[in-house]
């Protein structure tokens, strides 16, 4: 099956890419080599908002991330956050490596949630807890910059308790 790669139209130091589903993302013109060869959808993110997503197959198995991590990465930052609350504005200038305390410009982000029993954002660390009940007590086993690795290591906790059972 061929994929249909996604349109980006240049103007200036700035490129738009058009996105399954409707809407466009914003990128900086250096990071056109970085996206271009995906498939990008409109989404929704856990925050609520509409988001740049890519779905591609590897060697049989699914791999997927959101067009901010792909810019972020490219530039060596790890947890990222849009200044202005606008996912699809994936312009470096508009991302951060810290979520803004206070910013009267900007409507007050949601405390990030994951939907998964186990994982809670942990707002004095700024990490993802994984949280894992030993006996009667409920504890934070690890914080990760990232959910996903948050919830690699929660399914490890849980196959480990399988097997021991």
């Amino acid at each position: 099956m061929k994929k249909t790669l996604s349109k980006i139209v240049t103007d200036g130091n700035i490129c738009r890419i058009s996105l399954i589903g409707g809407g466009v993302a914003i990128i900086d013109k250096c990071m056109e080599d970085h996206v271009k060869s995906s498939v990008w959808h409109s989404v929704e993110s856990i925050f609520g908002r509409s988001a740049a997503r890519f779905v591609t197959s590897v060697n049989g198995s699914l791999s997927a991330d959101f067009l901010q991590n792909v810019i972020c990465e490219a530039h060596g930052l790890r947890k990222i956050y849009a200044l202005d609350g606008d996912l699809m504005n994936c312009r470096v200038e508009n991302l951060t490596p810290r979520k803004p305390r206070e910013n009267a410009n900007v409507a007050a982000l949601a405390v990030p949630k994951s939907g998964i029993d186990g994982i809670e954002w942990v707002a004095k660390t700024g990490k993802w807890g994984v949280y894992f009940a030993v006996g009667p007590k409920l504890n934070l086993m690890a914080s990760y910059d990232a959910i996903g690795d948050a919830m690699l290591h929660l399914a490890d906790l849980q196959a480990f308790h399988r097997r021991k059972s």
